[in-house]
């Protein structure tokens, strides 16, 4: 069985020149069909109780990589065991994109 052409011959032209393009009567190759995915934002949820709040848990990484964490819900009533390594991530004007579960978030 022949099989059709991807992209019917197609003639663009401009005011000086034209130019025919026909592809050739092929399949697309693996590496074409594949499509870049691309982070979604961050979409803040609301702690559940009042005495809820989340611990940041910061993903391993090389020098140069985009930050990647992950939150931890915990409660004040019952917190676990967690060191701080910073309370405070420089000036309120200063920020950066860092990656939450997959998604982009841009941070103080």
């Amino acid at each position: 069985m022949k099989s059709k052409a991807l992209i019917s011959p197609t003639v663009l032209s401009s005011p000086s020149r034209k130019v025919k393009m026909k592809a050739k009567n092929r399949r697309p190759s693996r590496r074409s069909t594949r499509i870049a995915q691309v982070p979604a934002p961050y979409r803040y949820e609301p702690l559940p109780t009042s005495s809820s709040f989340r611990i940041l848990e910061l993903l391993p990484g090389r020098e140069g990589d985009l930050v990647q964490f992950n939150y931890i819900l915990a409660d004040w009533n019952s917190p676990p065991e967690y060191e701080a390594i910073s309370y405070a991530w420089g000036a309120p004007d200063d920020k950066a994109t860092i990656l939450h579960e997959g998604k982009d978030l841009s941070v103080p």
